[in-house]
């Protein structure tokens, strides 16, 4: 109600001006005419066209002033979200790295006393993905850097799980100068391996991974059993929801994510224009 009677005070204080401005510039249009010794024309037809161009050029000024007022406003508002879409970017990313950690850590673990020279090198594995995600994964990276890294957690995760499950993985690219955000692909192959089934037979327990880079169109396909029984039971991390949000923060509309379950398969299809 406030607005609107501001509104309504600058319309009519507006529309006063312009009688006004109109009334003395006819005025003074009469004085001339007079000193000039011109007397055939009439004040009213005057005071009309004088009206009429001081709306036109009223109207023209607001139209200009709002227009540039409006684009001003959208530049802030673009900014202002621009930068809460970097507050929560880091924000996700300070979730992801602890959780990172959790699951590195807990790798390792299930070595140790088992094979400790295998422990020992998986930490120092373990060591270099941290590092690089610490010191290398702050902003958009080379999608090979982000691959390489992807490609040595499979064989940390491989070597802690040995014989239990089959995994098979491939990971193609074309590009070598393509970039991408960094740490979007992990979370849904740890979530392949943290879910994978147990079952005695270790044939039933299968893994499958294809990264595949065509056209700057990135594919990510994760296919991993599961066990109906105890799938629903589990407590899940924030990996995955992490991630689901990143991508529709940094790729609005140039991603495509598809997650089901089909005959004890958990199926991944991600999808990413780069």
């Amino acid at each position: 109600m406030y607005i609107q009677d501001k509104k309504r005070i600058f319309y009519v204080v507006s529309f006063f001006m312009i009688f006004l401005i109109s009334i003395v510039e006819t005025y003074f249009d009469f004085l001339l005419l007079n000193f000039y010794g011109i007397h055939n024309e009439q004040i009213g037809s005057s005071f009309y066209s004088n009206s009429l161009i001081h709306i036109v050029y009223s109207v023209a000024g607001f139209y200009y002033i709002l227009r540039f007022e409006y684009k001003k406003s959208e530049k802030l508002n673009q900014a202002l979200v621009e930068e809460n879409y970097k507050t929560e970017l880091q924000y996700l990313k300070a979730q992801l790295n602890p959780h990172f950690l959790f699951n590195g850590i807990n790798s390792v673990y299930h070595l140790i006393g088992k094979n400790d020279v295998l422990a020992k090198e998986t930490l120092l594995q373990f060591s270099g993905l941290l590092r690089y995600q610490l010191y290398e994964s702050n902003t958009h990276i080379l999608l090979y850097k982000e691959l390489d890294y992807v490609l040595k957690y499979i064989k940390i995760e491989e070597t802690r799980r040995g014989s239990d499950i089959r995994l098979n993985y491939d990971i193609q690219t074309q590009s070598s100068k393509l970039k991408i955000a960094p740490l979007l692909l992990i979370p849904f192959i740890e979530n392949a391996f943290k879910h994978c089934s147990n079952h005695l037979d270790s044939n039933a327990n299968t893994i499958k991974i294809k990264i595949e880079e065509a056209e700057r169109k990135l594919h990510l396909n994760v296919v991993n059993s599961f066990d109906e029984s105890t799938y629903e039971n589990r407590v899940g991390g924030i990996g995955l929801a992490n991630v689901e949000k990143r991508l529709s923060l940094l790729y609005t509309d140039k991603h495509q994510l598809d997650i089901k379950k089909n005959k004890g398969n958990h199926i991944v299809n991600l999808y990413i224009s780069l």
